[in-house]
């Protein structure tokens, strides 16, 4: 799975609520309707020809491998007669055309949504998605409690007009007055990075291709004083076979004003074929870590950069690490699952590379740990606990304030530093849209920004019921039901039920029209 799509981090995609909705509910309708039709009576004969094949001594049937064939001439018969008959169901259903128009109203709304929101040097920045344009603009903003002190960066849909080109991921200098933005065309991922002064919107000259992949995303670290920065670069063509060109990641600098060809290697060239690479650099820039995983296996090694000694190893995929982050200070804090199945936060004090010295700020718990954020006092984690969270808030010593009140059945998704140690978090419901909140631990209001997600749907007379189902092993799994308020629960009504499980990935509450 590409880093981009499924990890945040130091380009963190938080994608776009909307960018989902459709495909998640035209797959949702789909999947009942097809479910129907197969059922039908009188649909289309499929014959059953059965290949088998053995793989490491087990022997594998298939009975329909001879349909994978789009260029027979059956096979497309095939699929005509089985077009034709979905044809003639669909057209008989006498919802449909009020189905049809639900859903135009729902997902053919102009509606705005902000998303990988950033706030680096006093300034606010968004991907900003507002249909029906085909893609998404990158903003500033002066607050996000106000959208009309919003300026557009890059316009993909003027700077692209075919709209095949998509934005990677960007990075602010430290200072907020110059941008890197990796941009990939038609579909591949292959990202090339451009400069951009945020000031006067100017694009630079500085072109530097292949920061981004399809297997291991891209990221970006800049120098405190903006001069330059750091970031991921796959082989160029002829520097390795064809097929490891998307493999062999590594770290390279580029000085702004020079070409690319001239950048210099930093590290990499002792990491796995497999390695994918996120940087991270603290406010004050002095240091930067290079967060290197062996693939999708949850293997994490840590690089830290400390300008005048170099590079230096913290951490080995042995160590159980991931999730590093930069305390305002400069210290490090890591989460561990060194023995803790479900996390603890550790802390390694500014400038140290020894891990052994790392000590826990925030111990296990009886939930896991999904995200956490330092800040110039404070600590704060998102625990999952079965799917919705809880958050908490520590002093940097491990002492523990009480919870926050969320909303009950709700996901806190992303976590922002703002000045001390107040924060913007994301959070979202099934039946509340996604949208921003503003955090002030001086007085503990919990303000809404202006960053919501607008939708057609209305909600207010949906309720949540949780209630947990005993699988044959005993497992205790959560089950959350969407159902009209009032309603009795007596297993009669049509139900869409969705489950997942694998990875180690929860399903959490989201906000879908």
């Amino acid at each position: 799975m590409p880093k981009s799509s499924a990890t945040p981090g130091a380009h963190d995609q938080f994608a776009s609520p909307q960018a989902r909705m459709p495909r998640l509910a035209v797959a949702a309708a789909l999947a009942c309707l097809v479910a129907v039709t197969t059922a039908w009576a009188g649909a289309p004969r499929t014959d059953r020809r059965s290949v088998r094949d053995t793989y490491h001594g087990v022997p594998v049937t298939e009975d329909y491998r001879w349909l994978e064939d789009a260029d027979d001439l059956e096979v497309q018969a095939w699929t005509r007669a089985q077009n034709e008959y979905a044809r003639e169901y669909f057209d008989g259903i006498d919802q449909r055309d009020a189905i049809r128009d639900e859903f135009w109203r729902l997902f053919g709304a102009q509606h705005v949504s902000y998303y990988s929101l950033k706030y680096v040097g006093g300034k606010f920045f968004a991907m900003k998605s507002l249909p029906p344009h085909e893609q998404p603009f990158l903003v500033t903003l002066e607050s996000v409690h106000d959208t009309q002190s919003e300026q557009v960066l890059i316009d993909l849909n003027t700077l692209d007009t075919s709209f095949t080109t998509a934005i990677d991921f960007y990075v602010p200098s430290l200072d907020g007055n110059m941008m890197v933005v990796s941009m990939s065309r038609r579909g591949s991922e292959y990202g090339t990075a451009y400069v951009y002064d945020v000031i006067t919107g100017a694009q630079l000259d500085d072109v530097v291709p292949r920061v981004n992949g399809p297997t291991a995303g891209g990221s970006v670290a800049w120098l405190p004083d903006g001069s330059g920065f750091y970031y991921t670069r796959y082989p160029h063509e002829g520097e390795r076979a064809e097929e490891d060109l998307s493999f062999y990641q590594q770290v390279y600098f580029h000085r702004l004003g020079t070409h690319h060809e001239d950048d210099r290697y930093a590290i990499g060239k002792e990491f796995p074929r497999i390695a994918e690479i996120e940087l991270f650099t603290p406010p004050g820039g002095r240091y930067i870590v290079a967060e290197v995983s062996n693939g999708d296996g949850g293997e994490y090694a840590h690089w830290l950069l400390d300008p005048p000694s170099g590079w230096h190893r913290v951490t080995e995929f042995a160590d159980s690490t991931r999730n590093v982050r930069f305390g305002p200070d400069g210290a490090l804090y890591f989460l561990s699952y060194k023995n803790t199945p479900n996390g603890k936060v550790l802390r390694l004090e500014p400038g140290e590379s020894d891990f052994a010295g790392a000590t826990a700020v925030v111990p296990e718990s009886e939930v896991a740990i999904k995200e956490y954020l330092p800040t110039a006092s404070k600590i704060y984690v998102a625990d999952i606990v079965g799917g919705p969270s809880r958050v908490r808030m520590f002093d940097v010593d491990g002492t523990e304030s009480r919870p926050w009140p969320v909303e009950e059945i709700s996901s806190v998704r992303a976590f922002r530093a703002l000045e001390g140690d107040a924060i913007l978090f994301n959070a979202a419901s099934y039946t509340q849209p996604s949208a921003w909140y503003e955090f002030d631990p001086a007085t503990s209001e919990v303000t809404k920004t202006a960053l919501v997600q607008e939708t057609e749907a209305d909600y207010r007379h949906v309720d949540v019921t949780r209630v947990f189902a005993t699988s044959r092993d005993g497992t205790r799994v959560p089950l959350n039901i969407l159902h009209p308020r009032g309603i009795e629960l007596g297993g009669s009504h049509p139900t869409i039920l969705y489950s997942y499980g694998g990875y180690g990935i929860s399903m959490t509450p989201g906000f879908s029209s």
